[in-house]
Order: structure tokens, then C-alpha cells, then sequence
């Protein structure tokens, strides 16, 4: 009995982590939303990578930690897959390209930063460039969604005054026939 409901416990978890999986993806490729998460994206594993590779933490960890302080399920899956190649030995740069997380000009500055050799400092800078930027964009997307939520109950206003207008004129239009 105490197996099958850790069984159960078990399979509602996993469900649970992909749906959320699913979720964090969805989110980062939406059009317009997804940008600001993104950047949050960047920033967190920016910052993380960046203390762990100043630490001398071994780069196949780095990378897995590194993808879980994104938050973002999604993410710490193709990180994890990222870790396993660097395990195998493929280089830092390719690897994390290959995930699609990363934009062009992040992948620039890592490759900059891995021939030269400082991975930590590049990245800290990195993560202080992303951090400002996604606090900007998330108040750009809050600004437009209050926006959208004004608009819509200004909306839904207009409709119920015009739908009652057109009723009392109706009832007009019955009363004089």
C-alpha cells in the first residue's frame, strides 16, 4: 500500500514537472512576453555560472546548477543535457548553442570568454547587463498588461451601457406601437 501511493506520489510529480516543463518553454517563446523571461533566463544562469566557474566547481556541475537557478524547468533539462556532453568531453561554447537558450551575442562573449580564459568575469558582467535588461522589459510587459486590463474592462463598460441603451430603446420602440 505505502509502495503504490509513492508510486502514485511519484507519477503525479513527474506529470506535474512536465507540465511545468512545458509551461516554462511555452513562456520563453512566446512573441513579446517571452522576452523579458528570457532575459531573467540569462541573468540568473549569467550570475550562477559565473560564481561557479570562479570557484573552480568542475563545468559539467556548473552547467546543471547553473540550470536550475534559472527557475525555469525548461531550461535545467536542456542544461542537464548540456552537462552530460561536457561530460563526454565536447568543448563549453558548442555545447550550450546547441541548447537554442542562448542568443547569438551571449554565445559570442562566451566563446571570447572561454579563449581567454575568464569565464567567471565575463559572465559576473554578463549577468549585471541581463539582470538591468530583464528588469526593464518585465516593467515594459507589467506597463502593457495593466494597460490591456484597462482597456478590457473599459471594454466590457461600453458594451453593458450600449446593450442596456438598446434595450430601454427598444422597450420605447414597444411602448408607442
Amino acid at each position: 500500500s505505502t509502495l503504490s501511493s509513492s508510486s502514485a506520489a511519484s507519477d503525479v510529480y513527474k506529470r506535474q514537472l512536465w507540465g511545468r516543463s512545458v509551461m516554462d518553454a511555452g513562456i520563453l517563446f512566446i512573441p513579446f512576453i517571452g522576452a523579458p523571461f528570457r532575459k531573467q533566463l540569462l541573468a540568473r544562469f549569467s550570475f550562477s555560472m559565473g560564481l561557479m566557474t570562479g570557484s573552480a566547481i568542475p563545468l559539467p556541475d556548473a552547467v546543471t546548477e547553473s540550470g536550475m537557478a534559472t527557475n525555469n524547468t525548461y531550461a535545467a533539462w536542456k542544461l542537464r543535457n548540456a552537462s552530460e556532453a561536457l561530460i563526454q568531453g565536447d568543448a563549453l561554447t558548442p555545447t550550450l548553442e546547441k541548447t537554442r537558450l542562448f542568443p547569438s551575442d551571449f554565445i559570442n562573449i562566451l566563446e571570447t570568454a572561454e579563449e581567454s580564459g575568464k569565464i567567471a568575469e565575463s559572465l559576473q558582467r554578463v549577468a549585471v547587463h541581463y539582470t538591468e535588461d530583464a528588469d526593464m522589459s518585465m516593467q515594459r510587459l507589467v506597463s502593457a498588461a495593466t494597460w490591456l486590463i484597462y482597456l478590457s474592462i473599459v471594454g466590457v463598460m461600453a458594451y453593458q451601457i450600449i446593450s442596456l441603451y438598446a434595450r430601454y430603446i427598444d422597450q420605447l420602440n414597444r411602448a408607442m406601437r
